[in-house]
């Protein structure tokens, strides 16, 4: 928590919020001993590096992605990674041949619903609901369970 001075006069030198746009630390400033804070201000430091971590990751996604593939799947429209859910078909099935080898009965894998189609998807493979759960998370950070996710959990 900081608190927040206003220098009218511009005399008592302080040196704004942040130093520049670049900036990922609150500028702080000396202040008079009797000085007033016009208002307090909160800065989750932790929440914003990670912020500033992700941006960075994803401009450089940007910059390094294969076009075409990225244009192929901008052309399909489905918001999905067409690569990604090919390899993730092929896995179930490379799993489902092995636990048919080796005489078991029972295939688990577990998916979480957020992921609408890859739950689509491995209902369309055969799959079948055995145990519903819950994610916690942080508010606000839909990490892997959100609807463009192809993941596959182990809830053993």
């Amino acid at each position: 928590m900081f608190a927040l001075f206003y220098d009218e006069s511009g005399t008592l030198g302080y040196k704004g919020i942040i130093q520049n746009e670049e900036a990922n630390q609150v500028s702080v400033s000396s202040v008079p001993k009797n000085e007033k804070p016009i208002a307090y201000l909160f800065c989750n430091l932790d929440a914003y590096s990670v912020y500033c971590k992700d941006y960075r990751e994803y401009w450089k996604w940007v910059a390094e992605r294969n076009e075409d593939r990225y244009n192929v799947n901008q052309t399909h429209g489905q918001n999905y990674d067409s690569k990604n859910i090919m390899h993730t078909i092929r896995l179930l099935q490379s799993c489902e041949a092995l636990a048919g080898a080796r005489g078991m009965e029972r295939l688990l894998a577990g998916v979480n619903t957020a992921r609408h189609d890859a739950h689509r998807m491995m209902i369309a493979q055969g799959f079948r609901p055995l145990m519903e759960g819950i994610a916690m998370q942080w508010p606000d950070a839909p990490g892997l369970h959100r609807p463009d996710c192809f993941v596959i959990d182990d809830y053993r």
